[in-house]
């Protein structure tokens, strides 16, 4: 009788010894556990697990898998063309307005009196040739309203595409469009429509593509729904701020000053290395029956020139706002 009460007893004290030990290891395996996830926490950033909730064929797909810490900052009300940048709505200026200021308010009678005085009139293969001051006027209003519709679409459908969407777009442009893909398979789409800001110099804009090379710096590439870029003015117009006033003032400089202010923006605020700028021109209508890409130069000493302008503009205006 003792000796089965003594045996029951040692196997009760040899029971609570196993689960004592068995909670040691299972607290233990935790606690490795613990470890183990934080070390991968700890090797991975925000971006990359971001990425994880990339999917293809959705709209924001490239937003996500290559998103960055400052992408949260900004946002874009389409209708009125307004960027809220950190709280703040509408005290940003976006880069395309900023670049509009260094050249000359288009003045469509001015134009028009250079036109009429000039030769080309008198051509009949000029495109204007018999037509009035009015009739060119209009002409340039319709051109004006089905380009940006036509280009909106066009940007739109291309963004779709680099997102892994299906798109339907049968028009010339688009065809264009495929076959600058076809011949540069190399390029790796990286972001679409990005939305960025300087907030020192109040600047934001939205960048229409950015590939990444294999080093992991990026090109910059504009999509352009025009039917040729011109280099020199046909007029001997130039910019009208001192630093750059050698630019010409035609649609080719006017966006090179658009892709080196976005470059300026990534390399100083986004740790990026931008090594080249392009535009691609898409038109059912222009010469080439096809694409045509074109790279701008990189303007340096303009750019820095220019920013130090922007920048010394802002703190006045801050001073100003503070009296």
């Amino acid at each position: 009788m003792f000796s089965m009460l003594y045996i029951l007893l040692i196997l009760i004290f040899l029971y609570n010894i196993s689960i004592n030990f068995l909670l040691k290891i299972r607290n233990k395996i935790f606690d490795f556990k613990k470890l183990i996830l934080k070390y991968i926490d700890s090797q991975y950033s925000n971006n990359t697990k971001m990425s994880s909730l990339a999917i293809p064929g959705t709209h924001n797909y490239l937003a996500i898998k290559n998103a960055h810490p400052r992408d949260e900052n900004i946002s874009f009300e389409e209708g009125p063309h307004i960027y809220t940048v950190m709280g703040e709505r509408g005290t940003y200026t976006s880069v395309t307005t900023l670049n509009h200021h260094h050249f000359s308010k288009f003045d469509a009678d001015k134009i028009l009196d250079n036109m009429m005085n000039s030769k080309k009139m008198f051509d009949p293969n000029y495109k204007y040739y018999g037509m009035t001051r009015e009739e060119i006027k209009t002409s340039w209003d319709k051109n004006r309203d089905s380009s940006a519709g036509s280009g909106t679409k066009m940007h739109y459908d291309i963004e779709c595409y680099y997102n892994g969407m299906d798109v339907e777009n049968d028009s010339i442009e688009f065809q264009y469009f495929l076959q600058f893909v076809k011949d540069f398979p190399e390029l790796k789409p990286y972001r679409t429509e990005w939305m960025v800001y300087y907030e020192e110099m109040k600047l934001s804009g939205s960048i229409d593509m950015i590939f990444e090379n294999p080093d992991g710096t990026i090109q910059i590439y504009d999509w352009k729904r025009c039917k040729e870029i011109t280099n020199e003015s046909n007029f001997g117009n130039y910019a009208i701020t001192s630093c750059i006033s050698h630019l010409p003032d035609t649609n080719f400089w006017h966006y090179s000053l658009q892709l080196n202010t976005y470059k300026k923006i990534l390399e100083d605020k986004y740790g990026k290395k931008v090594t080249g700028l392009y535009l691609v021109c898409i038109h059912p209508d222009n010469a080439y029956k096809s694409y045509e890409r074109i790279q701008v130069p990189i303007l340096e000493k303009e750019m820095t020139d220019l920013f130090n302008i922007r920048l010394a503009e802002v703190n006045s205006n801050q001073t100003k706002d503070k009296h």
